[in-house]
């Protein structure tokens, strides 16, 4: 049977491993959980690059809606104040914001380099190198934007590669599969490895955001060789075949272990870079999360997504000021403003739209601050731990004072002190124990709310049996009976359809893992 298989098993393996001895991923190296894995080295360690050169070989070109996104500055710019010509371009979209932004590129008032990288940032992903060309560099830039540029260009070509993969139209027999890999994937492969191998280098002598932006989208270009081997079919004699189905499976998914690891501690170091700038708002950030989450998902790293909270209010978008904070990329803020004040409730509560200031989450508040500061402040640093399942934010949401008769500084701050006790990063959690610390399941605090008679009540009780489930004691039907008792009190106590029947199916998946384990348990 075996050997009826080998010659396919090896072709599609070949595929999971990026086809080529120079392009097999390398074995996954450990990792410092407080640093995130290594594997990129450091950015003062390597020469830094220069330009961006020609795509490699195998590298889609940009699309054609590219070109909207291309050209010099327009001669009908209005003048005016920077700051209300930024917010009305921000205001816009798509190629009518960079149109209106390319009227900013040469004003004083913003870096040099900022307003094209802020260009290639906004627009879509797979355009960043046509905005900012192939040289890629603006004279007088500071080190950051100038790898910024630089990330930008190369994070548009990774994200241009391992797309439309020519897999076999079925249906086919091994002869005719074996003579397309030949023929068709293995060439593509081999273009694609090296694509990939070469940018991710790239990576390491960069910066900071900019070393972010290339580290996740060489992370989420290895996991993409991941979805294409897994969409390769057997031949057609071979897939009604169960045992040589298996077979195929898990010699398939072994293969592909080197070039997960290798992914996941690209995408892990890149989430790493991002916390730091406190980005709480990424397109490539949700990718990366989402896809990290379908691969491990035993540990979700978006499982905290998961949580109820009564929403923040809106943010005041009344002034040119106000409007630039909501919407500008929070690492172009920081760069626009070195020292952002963090004392001024509705600036804050509008940078909270893209970002979470360092300054926020690496400082403390001032003496007197006043309650709608804090409660900011605290919602700030839950929602950058809840986005990175990072521990040091929540502990420092859990020692603001919540204003007293403000139930939802409560309820924050609650489950502030429960989660500061996970892990402590993304890293932690992916690369360390299989489960998560028992010291999740000690609620008390949420349990307080929840009997108590406050708006919030509901919220705390189904919040409270959510973070318990994220680390369950293993094959004990009893603690899935309770679960699902709390779930029916957070049903009753909750308003609201869309919450309720969020109660009611949680409590019946507990229901359904207390059965099954009392079933495989009995005699």
């Amino acid at each position: 049977m075996w050997r009826s298989l080998a010659p396919v098993a090896l072709a599609v393996c070949s595929v999971a491993c990026g086809a080529g001895g120079a392009a097999v991923p390398p074995k996954a190296p450990e990792a410092n959980p407080d640093e995130g894995p290594p594997g990129l080295v450091r950015p003062d360690a390597v020469a830094k690059p220069s330009g961006l050169g020609e795509a490699p070989p195998g590298v889609l070109p940009p699309p054609a809606r590219c070109e909207g996104f291309s050209g010099a500055e327009p001669k009908d710019c209005a003048a005016g104040n920077f700051e209300e010509r930024l917010a009305a371009a921000l205001s816009q979209s798509d190629e009518a914001r960079d149109l209106a932004l390319r009227c900013l590129e040469g004003a004083s008032e913003a870096p040099p380099g900022w307003v094209r990288a802020l260009r290639a940032d906004l627009a879509p992903r797979e355009c960043g190198d046509v905005v900012v060309g192939s040289e890629a560099a603006i004279a007088g830039a500071a080190r950051d934007l100038a790898d910024t540029l630089i990330a930008l260009g190369v994070g548009a070509r990774l994200s241009r590669s391992v797309q439309a993969p020519p897999l076999p139209p079925p249906p086919f027999d091994k002869a005719q599969f074996l003579k397309h890999f030949k023929e068709v994937l293995s060439p593509w492969v081999v273009a694609q490895a090296k694509a990939v191998d070469g940018l991710s280098q790239v990576g390491p002598r960069l910066s900071g955001y900019a070393r972010g932006v290339v580290a996740i989208e060489a992370g989420l270009a290895d996991l993409r060789f991941v979805e294409v081997a897994r969409k390769i079919e057997l031949p057609e004699e071979m897939k009604k075949d169960p045992e040589i189905r298996e077979t195929y499976l898990v010699a398939l998914e072994q293969a592909l272990e080197p070039r997960i690891a290798r992914g996941r501690d690209a995408a892990l170091v890149g989430l790493g870079e991002f916390s730091k700038q406190g980005i709480t708002s990424d397109t490539r950030l949700s990718q990366v999360r989402s896809r990290l989450s379908e691969l491990y998902a035993g540990r979700r790293l978006d499982a905290l997504d998961q949580l109820l909270l009564p929403p923040l209010p809106p943010a005041d978008e009344s002034s040119a000021a106000l409007k630039v904070a909501a919407r500008l990329p929070a690492f172009y803020a920081l760069k626009l403003s070195a020292s952002p004040s963090v004392e001024d409730p509705k600036l804050l509560r509008a940078r909270l739209e893209r970002g979470v200031p360092p300054a926020l989450w690496l400082g403390s508040l001032p003496q007197g601050t006043s309650p709608e500061l804090a409660t900011l402040a605290q919602r700030g640093l839950f929602h950058l731990g809840q986005v990175y399942f990072w521990a040091e934010p929540f502990a420092r949401a859990a020692v603001i004072a919540a204003p007293e008769q403000d139930h939802t500084a409560a309820l924050v701050s609650a489950l502030s002190k429960v989660l500061s006790r996970g892990p402590r990063n993304a890293a932690a959690m992916m690369l360390g124990a299989p489960t998560l610390p028992p010291e999740l399941r000690d609620v008390s605090a949420l349990d307080a709310l929840a009997k108590a008679k406050t708006p919030v009540a509901g919220l705390a009780e189904l919040d409270a049996a959510y973070v318990r489930g994220l680390s369950p004691p293993a094959n004990d039907p009893a603690f899935w009976k309770e679960q699902a008792t709390r779930y029916q009190r957070a049903e009753k106590k909750l308003d609201g359809k869309p919450a309720k029947a969020k109660a009611a199916e949680l409590g019946r998946a507990a229901a359904d893992t207390e059965k099954e384990l009392r079933r495989q348990s009995a005699p």
